[in-house]
């Protein structure tokens, strides 16, 4: 019995110890899957850390790839002005280069017309002296009919011939009345000496009445524009001019408007032509420059915000070259208008030195700023006309009026 017991309890211990074993085993098993568990968790630490470091990586290197083309894109932009720049300084230095060469070139032409000018006069003095010594030598008594020249006798007219012989007339009856006159005191009255001798009476002839010469009338040609007003100047001289033309200018005048100015020499029954009031403001013009424009032109003034602004508007007779020499004028242009811009408040040099291009409504011209309150040279050609004004808004005014 005590064998069976004891039999009985050793199963139980082996299978205890095989249960245990199985729970080691289990227990080893876990250990082992939470131990692959915690490295494959390490394992993905490590790679998201790497992953990430590489993100950053890559993000540092495109940023530093961007700056570096920001930074070539600026250095070639820099160096794009830069050249710009130069280019810009080696076309001004040309132009003022080219502007020098022209200065130079009209200083030596007048020297030239100068020099040759004074050898004509003095070639016309030699042949006049060599004239008259000739002169001398066939005809000493009529010598000083060379030096001295006779007056043109002018042709009585038709008036001055009755005129002449009415007072000869005159004249001769006076004359025989005084003749019997004498000889009737002389014969009759002068034997009776207590009565004395009657006054005799002076025969005064009458004055003809002078009936003055009638002046043809003057043909006032229609203005090139259309005009709000029209202001007709009367002078003497064409010194006159610049201070009428000032009085205009002080008189109040609607903006916008445009008025015409006639000129007109009472002294010579004509209006004045436009190379006479470029005298009357010493206005210098390039050679050939009056032969290339008509006679009919358009002097006005025209008011704006910024004050009152003289234009012109004249007819081209020959168009050929007229843009090349208005272009060799510019460079004295700004002094040869000094008058003219003086009375319209000019008091400092030109804003800019230069002339620039310019274009409104398809019309293109070129300006000269002078000061801030719209005062320069403007020119242009439109069609066949030669257009100046003394302000930007009253030249495209101008075309305004042409185009419409």
């Amino acid at each position: 019995m005590t064998e069976k017991v004891e039999k009985k309890e050793e199963f139980p211990k082996r299978a205890e110890i095989r249960t245990m074993q199985k729970d080691i085993v289990r227990l080893q098993e876990e250990e082992v899957l939470t131990e692959r568990e915690r490295i494959a968790r390490l394992r993905t630490g490590e790679e998201v850390l790497r992953g990430e470091k590489k993100t950053e990586e890559l993000k540092t290197e495109e940023g530093e790839r961007k700056k570096a083309e920001e930074e070539a894109e600026m250095r070639k932009e820099i160096i794009r002005k830069t050249k710009e720049e130069e280019r810009g300084k080696r076309e001004e230095a040309e132009k003022m280069k080219g502007e020098e060469i022209l200065e130079e070139r009209r200083t030596e032409r007048e020297k030239a017309w100068q020099i040759e000018e004074e050898e004509r006069e003095k070639l016309l003095e030699r042949l006049r002296v060599r004239e008259v010594s000739e002169k001398e030598k066939e005809f000493p008594e009529k010598a000083e009919e060379v030096l001295i020249p006779r007056p043109v006798l002018k042709k009585p007219s038709l008036f001055e011939k009755i005129f002449i012989r009415l007072i000869i007339s005159l004249i001769l009856l006076g004359a025989i009345g005084l003749l019997f006159a004498f000889w009737y005191w002389y014969l009759e009255i002068r034997k009776a000496p207590s009565v004395p001798p009657p006054p005799v009476e002076e025969v005064i002839p009458e004055k003809p009445e002078v009936i003055p010469e009638e002046k043809p009338e003057v043909i006032i040609p229609p203005p090139l524009i259309s005009v709000e007003a029209t202001e007709t100047l009367e002078i003497s001289t064409k010194e006159e001019i610049p201070e009428m033309i000032n009085q205009i200018l002080t008189k109040e005048l609607k903006e916008g408007s445009f008025n015409q100015i006639l000129i007109k020499n009472v002294s010579e029954n004509k209006l004045i032509s436009l190379s006479e009031i470029f005298e009357a403001f010493q206005i210098k013009t390039p050679e050939n420059f009056s032969q290339k424009l008509g006679e009919n032109y358009t002097l006005f003034i025209f008011s704006q915000k910024a004050g009152k602004r003289v234009g012109l508007i004249v007819e081209i007779k020959e168009k050929d070259g007229l843009s090349d020499l208005l272009k060799s004028w510019e460079p004295s242009m700004e002094k040869d208008f000094e008058n003219l811009f003086t009375l319209l408040g000019k008091e400092e040099p030109a804003l800019s030195p230069h002339f620039k291009d310019g274009n409104y409504e398809e019309v293109s011209f070129r300006f000269q700023t002078f000061t801030r309150q719209d005062l320069g040279i403007c020119y242009g050609i439109f069609n066949d006309y030669f257009l100046f004004a003394s302000s930007w808004e009253s030249l495209t005014k101008t075309i305004d009026k042409l185009t419409k």
